[in-house]
């Protein structure tokens, strides 16, 4: 149940955020769970072993979806859309980052040249896989948000743009004095 806020303002007590790679999910996430004291759950981590090894058995996906929608109050994060319906169905509000192809692809670049450990392997492999994705899976992973959203369109908010101290601002309201 939403909860009041700053100014009478409402705010939801359970969030998913959404979007492709680089849109900014996991930072604004923290943000949101920090400004709502919800706990925050990478989706990442629901669905892969260790992160982003193998797929866990679907039956233990499940489980842990039902027991975070369980809870009063979340915030979970992640680009998936397809295997999520439970969570989409209880968020009281999803945010959609929908964020411009270039900002995401400078993202995920400075991602790749700064991060010390590479969850890909060497660097060869690291490149063309961040290539093939730029190319193909970003553009594919943004439709099906688009279209599996659509069913939701009432809770969802679609931001293009903006840091993530204002978008949480705009989503769940300045924080109490």
């Amino acid at each position: 149940m939403p909860r009041e806020g700053h100014e009478g303002r409402v705010s939801p007590r359970q969030v998913h955020v959404v979007g492709v790679a680089g849109s900014g999910k996991t930072t604004l996430a923290w943000h949101l769970g920090a400004r709502l004291g919800a706990p925050v759950h990478n989706l990442d981590h629901i669905y892969y072993e260790g992160g982003c090894a193998g797929e866990r058995p679907r039956d233990q996906v499940v489980a842990d979806l039902a027991a975070i929608v369980a809870e009063p109050a979340w915030v979970t994060e992640g680009s998936f859309v397809d295997w999520i319906d439970d969570v989409l169905a209880s968020a009281e509000l999803i945010v959609w980052l929908d964020v411009a192809r270039p900002v995401v692809a400078w993202r995920i670049i400075k991602r790749h040249v700064t991060r010390r450990a590479n969850p890909y392997g060497g660097i060869i492999p690291k490149w063309i896989r961040l290539v093939r994705y730029l190319a193909g899976r970003c553009p594919e992973s943004r439709r099906e948000q688009k279209r599996v959203l659509a069913r939701y369109e009432s809770k969802v908010r679609r931001i293009t743009s903006g840091s993530a101290a204002r978008i949480v601002d705009l989503v769940a309201g300045p924080p109490r004095a």
